[in-house]
């Protein structure tokens, strides 16, 4: 911001009407204006508050995200224990967003828009909640996680939480391992993986019937032996909230990613050493199926290959944001075992609600920002700026995105 100069907006009370008045600028010039006559003065000054006002009440019916500056409020972090009738899960997520940004602390961008993500969803609650078995180092980071969600959820905003208060949570997070270290050192790291590591630490429990649930089948190719196949053919179910997809390796450098064939059911030939014969090993047909879907869940899409490089493709949508996915049920034999699946006629419809995207070519550098749905449309959370952006780039680059169901699994398709 320009330094003012007091001076250049004081007029000589003495000079007569009619003559020309000398001030001095910002930067010491002499700046000598031509004489005006009082009306055209008022007229003038009249429909530039006029026209100031119009600005004003437009921006407003218009543009309900606009940019966080320093101009805006400076906002402490609030303390839930403070709150007696609150628990430390509340408040809940807010309905109409977070409008509250985050200083960058120096390659803290990872860590912002994982924070972003975490108060935009109840998904993580499990991990804000006081447990009496915590170590006063897991004690120290689940206290400074929820001072701080607590902060983003129940803030009005617009405004910054204030530096002093953001320093004092990333000094919070040394002791979780591995991306503690990033953030103490200020080094860039993966968002995705510093959730996954943060569950680990704080001994996340997922609560039941809230996760995909996977129907997984182990079928000896061309064996009719219905005794082998309970044998050495196993299914398992398997539970979680994260569902991480990799990119073929053959894509095309403009292809479009469909989340739709990505997670399309699939068979894969699989050795199992744990049932090798007297000679080989034997190779397995793996099946896998998506047997149940919660209200929400997070997909993990795997952007980097193998040496390292970034895979840009945009991910396919549509005018809504819309997925649907295909349930199946398990089959089973007289005695109870899941010998193969069924697909149901029934979808289930999901839309997008956030996502991680990354800009860059390299990953262990870039920017990262968190982009979240509102009712009143797309914003983009970059640090301490929140901007409202177009529908049809909400998510497109994303490689952590948060689904939320639109159509009960139960509805017609």
């Amino acid at each position: 911001m320009n330094p003012i100069n007091k001076n250049s907006s004081v007029q000589d009370a003495n000079s007569s009407e009619g003559a020309s008045n000398t001030t001095t600028g910002w930067r010491g010039r002499q700046i000598t204006s031509k004489p005006k006559s009082s009306l055209i003065t008022t007229i003038t000054g009249a429909f530039q508050r006029v026209l100031s006002s119009l600005k004003r009440i437009l921006k407003q019916i218009f543009s309900p995200f606009h940019k966080i500056s320093k101009k805006n409020a400076s906002v402490r972090m609030i303390n839930p224990e403070q709150k007696v009738e609150q628990t430390a899960t509340e408040p809940p997520v807010p309905e109409n967003g977070i409008n509250i940004g985050l200083p960058n602390g120096g390659n803290t961008c990872w860590f912002n828009s994982a924070m972003k993500l975490m108060a935009s969803t109840s998904l993580f609650d499990n991990m804000l909640e006081a447990r009496s078995n915590d170590s006063a180092d897991q004690k120290q980071v689940r206290d400074a996680l929820r001072k701080l969600i607590f902060t983003l959820r129940s803030g009005k905003g617009p405004g910054v939480i204030v530096r002093e208060d953001y320093t004092k949570v990333l000094d919070a997070m040394k002791p979780i391992p591995i991306h503690g270290n990033n953030i103490a050192e200020r080094n860039q790291a993966d968002p995705t993986e510093f959730l996954i590591q943060l569950q680990d630490y704080l001994g996340f429990e997922q609560p039941k019937k809230s996760g995909l649930k996977f129907v997984k089948n182990y079928q000896l190719p061309g064996s009719d032996d219905t005794e082998q196949f309970q044998k050495f053919g196993t299914c398992t179910d398997e539970e979680t909230f994260m569902l991480t997809l990799d990119i073929p390796n053959q894509i095309e450098k403009n292809e479009l990613l469909s989340l739709h064939r990505l997670i399309e059911p699939t068979d894969e030939v699989e050795v199992r050493p744990d049932v090798a014969d007297d000679q080989n090993n034997r190779l397995f047909t793996r099946t896998w199926r998506l047997a149940s879907l919660p209200d929400e869940f997070l997909v993990y899409l795997k952007r980097w290959n193998v040496e390292g490089e970034k895979i840009n493709n945009r991910i396919e949508l549509n005018g809504s944001g819309e997925f649907e996915f295909t349930l199946f049920d398990p089959k089973k034999d007289e005695e109870g075992n899941i010998i193969g699946e069924t697909p149901r006629e029934k979808t289930v419809r999901y839309r997008m609600a956030g996502s991680i995207d990354h800009r860059g070519f390299s990953l262990h550098g870039g920017h990262y920002v968190a982009n979240l749905r509102t009712p009143k449309g797309p914003v983009c959370h970059n640090d301490a700026v929140i901007n409202s952006i177009e529908s049809k780039d909400f998510g497109a680059n994303g490689f952590l995105l948060l689904l939320k169901k639109v159509q009960d699994e139960d509805a017609d398709a």
